[in-house]
C-alpha cells in the first residue's frame, strides 16, 4: 500500500487557489485536507464555508473536512451537499459522537474521528469500530506551524495494533515532515496531512516535494524488509514473565511463562530465520531450564549493562543494529529499544518504554506479549 497524502488546504495562499488546486493534483497528492475551525471548541478560524465549496467544486480528488467545531452534527447536511467525501470529528466536541457519525454515512459521505493529544484511546475504543478513518493529532488543534508531541507516540502505536481488528485507516496530523513520514509510514500509519513541516513554504514546486516523499514511503514500505530483522533479544522478567518474582527460604521458587510465548521463541521465530535472544540482569536456574526448553542457545544473564551487551554482541556478530529486533518493559530497555531497529513492550511497560517503543503490545507482561511483537515482525515481513 501507498502513504497517502493529503495537503492540507488552510497553507495555501487564498488568491491563487484555483492554480495551487491543479499544480497539486498534477504534483501527485491523493485528497485534499480541509480545516473548519469554529473559534470556540478550538481558539482560531481558518477555511470558509466558499473556500470548501471551491475546492470540492474544482478538484477532481477527495476531500476530507476536519470538523473543529461545537455540535459538528448541524454541519453535515450542508458539507456533504457541498461535495465534501470524507467528514471528522472529535468526539469531544459533542455530547452523542455515535449519532454524529451515523448522521455522516445516513447522508452519504465517509465518517472519522480525531483523536486529540489529550484524548486517550480507550475513550473512544467504541466509536473506532464505526469509524472508517481515525486521525491522530500530533499536536495541538487549531494552529499550523507546531511541533511533534511525543508523547502522542503510545497512542499511535495502540491504534496501529488496532485499526486491522476495527478496520480503519490511520493517519496523521501535526508537524507531518519527512522525517516523521519515514519512521511511522513503516509502522503502519496510512495517511499523512501535509502542511508546512513538509510540503508548504519551500522554494521546490508541489510536484518535486510529493516526488520526494514517495520516494520516502517507497523505500521504506516496510523496516523489516530493508534490513531484515536475524535476531530476537527478549527480556525475561516483566516481559517472558509477568515481573514478580517469587522467593522461598532457599532463593527464587518460581516464575510463570505463557505458553504462548514460548510458542512464538521455539517455533515462529526459527521458521522466520530469526534467532531468539534471551537477556535478563538477573540469574536464574528456573530461566537457564526454560531457555533449553525452548531450544534458545543465547542466553546472557547477569547482564547489567544491556545496551553495552547489545553494542559488543552486534559487533561480535557483524550486524546492524537494525537487523535486531528488541523487546523490553523497564527503564534498563529504554535504550536498547532505541539502538535496536524494531523495539516493543508489552502494556504494562514503564512510561520511558512506551515513548520510545515502535510497537506496544495489546497484552500485559507475560502474557503473550511476546507472542503479540513476533507474529507482529512476521505480518510486516508479508
Amino acid at each position: 500500500m501507498n502513504a497517502i497524502f493529503c495537503p492540507s488546504v488552510m497553507c495555501l495562499a487564498m488568491d491563487n487557489l484555483a492554480g495551487s488546486i491543479v499544480e497539486l493534483e498534477e504534483g501527485g497528492i491523493d485528497r485534499f485536507h480541509l480545516d473548519m475551525m469554529d473559534g470556540v471548541f478550538v481558539p482560531n478560524y481558518s477555511l470558509g464555508i466558499q473556500d470548501i465549496e471551491t475546492v470540492c467544486r474544482l478538484s477532481n480528488k477527495k476531500s476530507e473536512l476536519h470538523l473543529m467545531t461545537v455540535n459538528p452534527g448541524r454541519y453535515v447536511r450542508k458539507f456533504v451537499d457541498l461535495g465534501v467525501d470524507i467528514i471528522y470529528i472529535h468526539p469531544d466536541s459533542d455530547y452523542h459522537p455515535s449519532t454524529v457519525i451515523q448522521q455522516i454515512t445516513e447522508a452519504g459521505a465517509e465518517a472519522g474521528i480525531v483523536l486529540s493529544p489529550g484524548i486517550s484511546v480507550d475513550s473512544v475504543k467504541d466509536l473506532l469500530r464505526i469509524s472508517k478513518y481515525v486521525l491522530v493529532m500530533t499536536v495541538n488543534p487549531g494552529q499550523a506551524g507546531q511541533t511533534f508531541l511525543p508523547y502522542v507516540r503510545e497512542k499511535i502505536m495502540q491504534l496501529v495494533s488496532l485499526k486491522t481488528e476495527c478496520g480503519f485507516e490511520l493517519g496523521l496530523d501535526g508537524a507531518c515532515s519527512p522525517a516523521l513520514i519515514a519512521r511511522y509510514f513503516p509502522l503502519g500509519v496510512d495517511s499523512f496531512v501535509l502542511g508546512t513541516a513538509a510540503l508548504f513554504g519551500h522554494k521546490a514546486p508541489y510536484g518535486e516535494t510529493i516526488r520526494e516523499l514517495r520516494s520516502i514511503t517507497d523505500g521504506g514500505a516496510a523496516v523489516s524488509q530493508r534490513h531484515t530483522i536475524r535476531f530476537f533479544v527478549t527480556d525475561v522478567d516483566g516481559t517472558l514473565t509477568d515481573g514478580k518474582i517469587y522467593m522461598g527460604e532457599n532463593g527464587e521458587a518460581m516464575k510463570a511463562f505463557d505458553i504462548k510465548d514460548g510458542y512464538a521463541i521455539h517455533e515462529l521465530l526459527p521458521q522466520n530465520g530469526i534467532t531468539p535472544v534471551i537477556v535478563t540482569g538477573r540469574q536464574s536456574l528456573i530461566v537457564e531450564k526454560r531457555a533449553r526448553e525452548l531450544g534458545v542457545k543465547l542466553l546472557f544473564q547477569g547482564v547489567q549493562d544491556k545496551l553495552s551487551f547489545l553494542r559488543k554482541f552486534v559487533a561480535d556478530n557483524a550486524l546492524r543494529p537494525d537487523e535486531i529486533a528488541y523487546i523490553g518493559d523497564d527503564a534498563s530497555d529504554a535504550d536498547c529499544i532505541k539502538y535496536c531497529g524494531i523495539g516493543a513492550c508489552p502494556a504494562d511497560a514503564v512510561n520511558s518504554v512506551k515513548r520510545n517503543a515502535d510497537y506496544i503490545s495489546a497484552h500485559p507482561s507475560g502474557s503473550g506479549a511476546v507472542r503479540d511483537f513476533v507474529e507482529w515482525i512476521i505480518r510486516r515481513r508479508g
